[in-house]
């Protein structure tokens, strides 16, 4: 309560609107923005071997944090992400949302469910004439088939589903994640049998 003179804590906090209202009115806030694309990733490029389209979609992941964006193509994971978009199509092809299930449901279902989010934003931008701004660029192909494999209304409604599952599991102590990628999953093939998004009461 009473720090001696000259005394400074310095937070690190990517979402200050979650701190409690007593800490925030106590702090003075310093934005620290990320270095321009250019020279982030001329340094990831001095830093790992990664091809290039895997160094933008690992900074393009990470909002442009070159330090986070090597410590991603860094991490045992990595190779999974597109092992994920691979079985998302084959999951769409087969009209069976179950498949991504091994794939998720681990520890840092967090950052799968990141990579599948922006998959399916990638597949919207590529649906919508935008695919310059993807995420996944070294995916591209990917999302170019999830396109023109499901219709808009039915990719938008998967994301809201899926962002809402994440937000859960990140902010609820105590669920059981297996069952809330299920009934995720469930969801999503219920949208995709009936070739409409479900009533917002489900959502």
């Amino acid at each position: 309560e009473e720090p001696p003179e000259n005394t400074w804590f310095m937070l690190g906090c990517r979402n200050p609107d979650r701190l409690p209202a007593t800490l925030r009115s106590r702090c003075l806030y310093w934005h620290l923005s990320p270095p321009e694309d250019r020279w982030s990733e001329a340094w990831l490029a001095r830093e790992c071997d990664a091809p290039q389209p895997q160094r933008i979609a690992a900074l393009r992941l990470t909002g442009g944090a070159p330090a986070a964006a090597l410590a991603l193509l860094q991490q045992a994971a990595w190779p999974q992400r597109q092992a994920l978009a691979e079985h998302l199509e084959q999951a769409v092809n087969n009209r069976d949302a179950l498949m991504l299930l091994p794939d998720l449901h681990h520890d840092d279902v967090s950052m799968r469910l990141h990579w599948l989010a922006a998959l399916l934003l990638d597949a919207l931008k590529c649906g919508q004439g935008a695919g310059a701004y993807i995420t996944h660029v070294d995916l591209i192909a990917h999302s170019q088939l999830l396109a023109a494999s499901l219709s808009v209304s039915t990719l938008q409604s998967m994301l809201t589903m899926l962002l809402r599952c994440r937000e859960q599991l990140a902010s609820v102590a105590g669920l059981n994640r297996e069952l809330m990628l299920t009934e995720l999953l469930l969801n999503w093939e219920q949208v995709w049998r009936n070739g409409s998004p479900l009533p917002h009461a489900h959502l």
